[in-house]
This record gives structure tokens, sequence and C-alpha cells, in this order.
């Protein structure tokens, strides 16, 4: 018998403080900051399914939520160069303040810290009280072995320590069969995603009617990497290690091209419009 049902819990609490500079002398300023924590059993909302681990105790599946980040940081500005007529410098005019005036520089910087991961393991329905293998069955928590190594990275995200005789120990394990794994839900953390973004414009009147502007953008200026979440299924063999970036399209094995803006390898991009 498989029951659906539109059912859930959660629970929200946040901190949200911000810092602004309306515009004057050509400068503005504004900083956003939200701490917040968001618990629920599972619940997805938004039309997808989900399924509990155990179907008679959905308080076992109460933890952080897939959109549980905990701290959020947006800061953004824009800054009219103060070169040309009826600005600080280069007033006068001439070729170099005619070359240099009208240019606006604008950027944004993004930070948050990594939403929760849940650790799963794959299970034949023959091992378990319902028959219910869904892919929310979670392992057992080895005692002794920490969950984060020290030296994180993205080949070891998740702790995999080796006996002297080179076998490797995992922090978690596959439960007895007939019995629920212990381990509760997001107790991992994907990798922090932080970007700068900036842009170059200038707006040249041609005549009363038209102007012409120019603009260069430049997203992830740092070329900064974004990794993606590491493999979190202790069946799969590439378990604890992170093998892909933020907005990677695994159909294509490439960038998605309908990406733009967060989360991508430094990007360029050039526009010259006319404004009538």
């Amino acid at each position: 018998m498989d029951i659906k049902g539109n059912d859930g819990n959660s629970t929200f609490n946040a901190l949200q403080v911000s810092l602004q500079r309306h515009f004057a002398s050509g400068f503005q300023f504004a900083t956003n900051y939200i701490w917040s924590h968001s618990i629920y059993d599972g619940s997805i909302g938004g039309g997808e399914s989900n399924a509990p681990e155990n179907a008679n105790c959905r308080l076992c599946d109460r933890g952080p939520s897939v959109y549980d980040v905990r701290h959020n940081l947006v800061v953004s500005s824009i800054y009219d160069l103060p070169f040309g007529p009826g600005k600080k410098f280069l007033a006068g005019g001439g070729l170099a303040g005619k070359v240099l005036s009208g240019w606006q520089l604008s950027g944004i910087q993004v930070f948050h810290t990594g939403h929760p991961l849940t650790v799963t393991v794959d299970r034949s329905s023959s091992s378990l009280f319902d028959g219910n293998s869904s892919s929310d069955q979670r392992p057992n928590l080895v005692l002794g072995v920490p969950l984060i190594p020290s030296n994180q990275g993205r080949n070891n995200w998740i702790s995999k320590t080796y006996l002297a005789d080179g076998t490797p120990v995992s922090p978690f394990a596959v439960p007895a069969d007939f019995t629920w794994g212990n381990r509760g839900r997001g107790l991992i953390r994907a990798p922090i995603t932080w970007q700068t973004d900036i842009a170059l414009s200038k707006t040249a009147k041609i005549s009363e009617r038209f102007s012409l502007r120019f603009t260069a953008q430049a997203f992830n200026v740092f070329n900064h990497d974004q990794f993606a979440d590491p493999v979190i299924d202790i069946s799969n063999g590439n378990f604890g290690q992170i093998v892909s970036t933020v907005n990677y399209n695994s159909n294509n094995d490439s960038f998605a091209p309908d990406n733009t803006g967060s989360g991508i390898p430094r990007q360029l991009e050039f526009a010259l419009k006319l404004i009538f």
C-alpha cells in the first residue's frame, strides 16, 4: 500500500541586518546579512516527492533543512568615476575629460555558507522491515572516526581514515538487516560559496535623441573555484569526493550554457547599446 500526501513540519528563524548608503556624491553602497536556521522532517515543498527513512518515525527525520544556509552576505556598490565636466577631476573637459567622463563602476559580492548534506546508503528492499528501499536510507554512525578530516579538500571532503594495513575506515557503516540507520540528517555541510562580479560602463551622448552605452562585465572576476556537493552515498566508490563544480551539466559533460552569473568560472561579457 502506497500513501501519498501533502504533509510536513518545519520551523524557520532568522536575523536580518542591512546597511545602506543612498546614492550621493556619485556613490551608492548596500550590505545585507542574514543569519538563519531552518529545521524540517524531510518535507521539501514545491511539488517534489520525498519519503522518510522509517514511515513510522517521522521525528527520526527531523534535522536541518536542505536550504538551511546559516550565513548569507551580499554587498553591492555603484560609483560614478569623478572625471570630466562637473566632476572633481578634469572638469575643464578637453580630450582626456571627454574620454574619461561618464564612466561608472559597479560590483556585487556574494558569500554564503554551505547547505546541509545527508549521507545515504543503498539498501535492498529485502533488508528492510517495510521493503521501502527509498534513496533516503541512512547508514550507521561509526564512533571514534571523525566526520571531517583535518586536511579537508575536494578529494576528501568527508573523513576516510586508514588502518596500519591500509584498510579504509569510514565514519559510516551499512546497518544490519532489519535495522534502521542511526545517522541523522545534515551532519555534513557543502562547501562555502563566494563570488565577486564587477561591471564598468560608459554612456556617451551622440545627439539630443541618441546615446551610446558601452558595458564590460566580469562574473567571478577572481576565478574562484566553486565546488558542488560531494558524493554522499557511501555505496558509491567516489564517496566523500567532490567530482563536479556548481552549474556543472552532467548530461553533456560541460557547464550548462543557460547558467550565467552565479557559480561559473570567470566569464567576461561586452555590450554596446544604442539608446534612443
